[in-house]
């Protein structure tokens, strides 16, 4: 997924990043940006958000978060983890939230229609505790998706962005301290 680093954020508090991917039109292509290191690098339990701005008008292409990474590669797909994103395809078209996880190969969790978009911008947020994940758009008391799911349970985290150049800002990551012994009521 690309060499390119994402500050990670020390227990309880917050990174913030500003980041955009290039697009080559006459090219499909995949971007990647994720965080490194070693144990610090990896969250089990997240809030982790951003917003992202695409063109008005643009190829169909998608863009967004991935989280619960581990073993990533050079691929659009090629990590272990979740994705979290927009599908995209121009102001006036129908934007879709997706879910799903990687394993070298993609396979969608859940998804929803946003509706027509009306604005080329989303604020995007993943909320992971435990085996629960919430994913929310641009409201954050209420999620969009909401699913329990044991494949991954911690990694790194990072940006992912398909065939479409977006911009990412406000880039927040704040881990949530594990309860031992504790279940989530998410």
């Amino acid at each position: 997924m690309g060499s390119s680093v994402l500050a990670t954020a020390a227990p309880g508090s917050k990174a913030i990043l500003n980041f955009t991917s290039k697009h080559n039109p006459d090219t499909m292509y995949g971007h990647g940006i994720m965080t490194e290191g070693a144990k610090d690098a990896h969250v089990h339990d997240f809030v982790f958000s951003s917003n992202l701005t695409f063109p008005a008008k643009s190829a169909p292409g998608n863009a967004g978060l991935v989280f619960r990474v581990s073993n990533p590669g050079p691929g659009v797909d090629e990590y272990r983890g979740y994705y979290a994103g927009i599908e995209w395809a121009g102001v006036d078209s129908v934007a879709r939230l997706v879910l799903g996880t990687a394993d070298n190969d993609w396979r969608l969790i859940s998804a929803a229609n946003l509706g027509v978009a009306s604005k080329p911008s989303f604020a995007i947020k993943v909320q992971a505790v435990g085996s629960w994940i919430k994913i929310f758009v641009d409201d954050w008391k209420k999620p969009v998706i909401r699913v329990k799911n044991n494949k991954y349970r911690s990694g790194r985290v990072g940006l992912r962005t398909f065939n479409v150049e977006v911009k990412y800002s406000n880039i927040g990551l704040k881990r949530i301290p594990q309860l031992s012994g504790k279940k989530s009521a998410m």
